[in-house]
């Protein structure tokens, strides 16, 4: 079971333990089908991953999560930028100030996984115990890398998300 806070995008908290059925036989049929875009979906990714890094390189008050690792072949789902502190606490506030701005962001994860509610109930877990996957948790802003973005939107994103943080 998810508890979901939608007014904040990635935000949420399970609450008890469960499955996910998420995908139909129909949407299974349309993945198989989509298999075919591929590959050039992947270059894309990879390609809009790049500049995006390349962008917030430059933006002192973030770190850059590094995704993938030598040898592997990485989906590049998201970029995740980590807030530097002070800014780090302000996440929401960042992430819905780029929201009414146009840009769509979400956190990468609410919550390290053993202190959602369900397991710290079940196994009693605190987030001192997970220093690394706190720290994620509560500085992390993913950004979008889909194929369907272009360098004119990265460079909008970028250029709005300094704008956020001057203000």
């Amino acid at each position: 079971n998810v508890v979901s806070e939608r007014h904040v995008p990635g935000a949420y908290d399970v609450t008890a333990l469960g499955l996910n059925y998420r995908l139909s036989e129909i949407g299974g049929a349309m993945g198989v089908a989509q298999m075919v875009r591929l590959p050039g979906i992947l270059e894309r990714r990879a390609e809009n991953h790049e500049r995006l890094t390349a962008a917030m390189r430059g933006i002192e008050e973030v770190e850059l999560l590094a995704s993938g690792r030598p040898g592997a072949r990485c989906s590049h789902y998201c970029l995740v930028t980590l807030l530097k502190a002070p800014l780090a606490r302000r996440r929401y506030e960042i992430v819905e100030r780029l929201k009414t701005l146009g840009v769509e962001t979400s956190v990468y994860y609410p919550k390290a996984v053993p202190c959602m509610s369900y397991y710290r109930r079940k196994y009693g877990h605190t987030e001192a115990e997970f220093p690394v996957a706190a720290r994620i948790s509560g500085e992390s802003i993913a950004w979008s890398v889909a194929p369907h973005i272009g360098p004119d939107e990265i460079a909008c994103m970028t250029a709005t998300f300094k704008q956020v943080l001057r203000e």
